[in-house]
Protein backbone atom coordinates (compact mmCIF):
# COMPACT_ATOMS: atom_id res chain seq x y z
CA UNK A 1 0.00 0.00 0.00
CA UNK A 2 1.31 3.46 -0.87
CA UNK A 3 1.87 5.85 2.01
CA UNK A 4 1.27 9.58 2.11
CA UNK A 5 3.19 12.14 4.15
CA UNK A 6 0.24 12.87 6.42
CA UNK A 7 -1.92 10.42 8.32
CA UNK A 8 -5.47 10.34 7.06
CA UNK A 9 -8.58 8.48 7.91
CA UNK A 10 -12.30 8.21 7.74
CA UNK A 11 -14.64 7.60 10.62
CA UNK A 12 -17.99 6.09 9.72
CA UNK A 13 -20.84 5.77 12.21
CA UNK A 14 -24.20 4.26 11.38
CA UNK A 15 -27.14 3.88 13.77
CA UNK A 16 -29.49 1.09 12.68
CA UNK A 17 -32.13 -1.10 14.19
CA UNK A 18 -30.84 -4.19 12.36
CA UNK A 19 -27.24 -4.41 11.11
CA UNK A 20 -27.80 -7.27 8.64
CA UNK A 21 -30.48 -5.38 6.72
CA UNK A 22 -28.70 -2.04 6.92
CA UNK A 23 -24.98 -1.41 6.62
CA UNK A 24 -23.99 -5.01 5.84
CA UNK A 25 -26.59 -5.18 3.07
CA UNK A 26 -25.44 -1.91 1.51
CA UNK A 27 -21.78 -2.95 1.64
CA UNK A 28 -22.25 -6.51 0.36
CA UNK A 29 -25.17 -6.22 -2.05
CA UNK A 30 -24.48 -2.73 -3.42
CA UNK A 31 -20.89 -1.52 -2.96
CA UNK A 32 -19.11 -4.86 -3.40
CA UNK A 33 -21.36 -6.27 -6.12
CA UNK A 34 -20.09 -6.23 -9.71
CA UNK A 35 -23.73 -6.69 -10.78
CA UNK A 36 -25.33 -3.72 -9.01
CA UNK A 37 -27.64 -2.11 -9.93
CA UNK A 38 -29.54 -5.14 -11.21
CA UNK A 39 -31.44 -3.01 -13.71
CA UNK A 40 -29.29 -0.27 -15.23
CA UNK A 41 -30.47 3.21 -14.32
CA UNK A 42 -30.24 6.02 -16.90
CA UNK A 43 -27.99 3.93 -19.17
CA UNK A 44 -25.42 3.44 -16.39
CA UNK A 45 -23.85 0.00 -16.44
CA UNK A 46 -23.61 -2.10 -13.31
CA UNK A 47 -20.33 -2.44 -11.46
CA UNK A 48 -18.54 -2.38 -8.13
CA UNK A 49 -18.43 0.97 -6.35
CA UNK A 50 -15.20 2.73 -7.36
CA UNK A 51 -14.78 4.58 -4.07
CA UNK A 52 -15.71 2.10 -1.32
CA UNK A 53 -16.05 -1.24 -3.15
CA UNK A 54 -13.77 -4.00 -1.88
CA UNK A 55 -12.98 -6.82 -4.33
CA UNK A 56 -11.22 -9.83 -2.85
CA UNK A 57 -9.12 -10.60 -5.93
CA UNK A 58 -7.64 -7.05 -6.01
CA UNK A 59 -8.47 -6.72 -9.72
CA UNK A 60 -9.20 -3.21 -11.03
CA UNK A 61 -12.76 -1.99 -10.49
CA UNK A 62 -14.36 -0.55 -13.61
CA UNK A 63 -17.46 1.49 -14.28
CA UNK A 64 -18.88 2.20 -17.71
CA UNK A 65 -21.42 4.74 -18.93
CA UNK A 66 -21.24 6.94 -15.84
CA UNK A 67 -20.16 10.23 -17.41
CA UNK A 68 -22.98 12.12 -19.17
CA UNK A 69 -22.36 13.47 -22.66
CA UNK A 70 -24.19 16.65 -21.63
CA UNK A 71 -25.52 17.63 -18.20
CA UNK A 72 -28.64 15.58 -17.50
CA UNK A 73 -28.25 13.70 -20.77
CA UNK A 74 -27.40 10.19 -21.85
CA UNK A 75 -24.03 8.71 -21.01
CA UNK A 76 -21.17 7.81 -23.31
CA UNK A 77 -21.12 4.00 -23.77
CA UNK A 78 -17.44 4.17 -24.75
CA UNK A 79 -16.43 5.90 -21.51
CA UNK A 80 -14.89 3.58 -18.90
CA UNK A 81 -13.43 4.63 -15.56
CA UNK A 82 -11.01 2.32 -13.78
CA UNK A 83 -10.00 2.53 -10.13
CA UNK A 84 -6.50 1.05 -10.14
CA UNK A 85 -6.08 0.81 -6.38
CA UNK A 86 -8.30 0.75 -3.34
CA UNK A 87 -9.24 4.23 -2.16
CA UNK A 88 -10.96 3.32 1.11
CA UNK A 89 -9.15 0.55 2.98
CA UNK A 90 -11.00 -0.69 6.06
CA UNK A 91 -8.55 -1.39 8.87
CA UNK A 92 -11.02 -2.22 11.59
CA UNK A 93 -14.55 -2.00 12.75
CA UNK A 94 -16.96 -3.01 15.42
CA UNK A 95 -20.59 -3.31 16.31
CA UNK A 96 -21.69 -1.57 19.48
CA UNK A 97 -25.03 -1.58 21.27
CA UNK A 98 -26.77 1.76 21.57
CA UNK A 99 -29.89 1.56 23.73
CA UNK A 100 -33.06 3.03 22.31
CA UNK A 101 -34.18 6.51 23.36
CA UNK A 102 -37.07 4.90 25.24
CA UNK A 103 -34.72 2.61 27.18
CA UNK A 104 -32.44 5.50 28.08
CA UNK A 105 -35.30 7.67 29.29
CA UNK A 106 -36.94 4.86 31.29
CA UNK A 107 -33.79 3.46 32.91
CA UNK A 108 -31.79 6.62 33.39
CA UNK A 109 -34.61 9.09 33.79
CA UNK A 110 -33.23 11.34 31.07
Amino acid sequence: MNRTEENRGLLFVSYQSEVADGFQHVQQAWCNSPNFPLQPVANVSSGMDLLVGQNSDKSPRRAQNIVPLVPGGNTDPENTLTALQLFVVPLGGGYFLMPSIKAISEKLGL
